[in-house]
């Protein structure tokens, strides 16, 4: 909301559209293959939530037996888009106005992330798409995986800074990554587009289906029933229900609270 009011408070006739794309591939499976599909959705951010919902627009779509090439999967898109914002359109041939499209944000999961910023995963060092903070590995069963610790306060990814170690990339073609920051992303050319404040953190996969659904398992596990915080047994979980069963969502909300003891089931926005 910060980044929309700052670009359109002179220019009342700008439309915004909010960018998604699922480049994690969902895979569609047939009897001897499994083809990546990746999408590319726009909504018009000023609709009321139900029509914007309704009204979401496919802009692309690969379909293959291998990831796309982003740069050249993007190009005509980023194109299209900088058209829309530079030269706008009319919306009949006798409408006086012309309406400007503006893109400004981009909601993705944290996989697909990664490749549009062209910076490392999570999973690397300086992988947060936030903050430069490098993380630290630590040993997890018979791998590893990288803990990004809140003890020290790293100062935030900004659009100049990933300008400056894209540049740094080009010019020292054996240098990795510089910062995470591997190469050239083509989303840096897209008219106000910023590469690291547009895209927001992945809430469904990072707080739902990540630290709520882990906490939901830890609090009901069986393993834990000496623990204060167990809730597992039935009369607890009753009692849970008697006040979440009791929740009237409005009709935006299309499916109604279920009970705990069917929280396994639940989908990512239950939580």
């Amino acid at each position: 909301m910060r980044i929309w009011r700052r670009y359109t408070a002179d220019k009342p006739d700008a439309e915004a559209i909010r960018l998604r794309s699922d480049h994690c591939g969902r895979r569609l499976r047939f009897r001897s293959s499994a083809c990546p599909e990746y999408p590319i959705q726009v909504c018009v951010n000023e609709l009321h939530f139900k029509a914007r919902r309704e009204n979401i627009i496919l802009c692309g779509l690969w379909y293959g037996d291998r990831k796309p090439n982003l740069n050249t999967f993007l190009t005509p898109f980023i194109e299209e888009l900088n058209s829309l914002h530079n030269t706008g359109f009319r919306l009949n041939e006798h409408d006086q106005y012309i309406t400007k499209v503006h893109t400004l944000l981009c909601t993705v999961d944290s996989v697909a992330r990664a490749p549009l910023q062209n910076v490392k995963t999570f999973r690397g060092e300086h992988g947060c798409s936030f903050c430069l903070n490098p993380g630290i590995e630590a040993a997890v069963g018979r791998g590893s995986t990288r803990l990004y610790q809140n003890d020290t306060l790293y100062p935030l990814r900004t659009q100049a800074q990933h300008i400056r170690d894209t540049q740094k990339i080009i010019a020292q073609p054996r240098l990795e990554a510089d910062n995470g920051v591997k190469g050239m992303a083509n989303l840096l050319n897209l008219a106000l587009f910023d590469i690291s404040q547009s895209f927001v953190p992945d809430y469904l996969h990072c707080v739902l289906l990540g630290c709520t659904k882990t906490m939901i398992r830890h609090w009901t596990d069986g393993k834990n029933k000496d623990q204060p915080f167990f809730i597992g047994n039935d009369g607890k979980i009753n009692e849970i229900d008697s006040h979440l069963l009791r929740i009237k969502p409005p009709k935006e909300i299309t499916r109604t609270p279920r009970t705990l003891h069917k929280w396994k089931y639940w989908r990512g926005h239950e939580f």
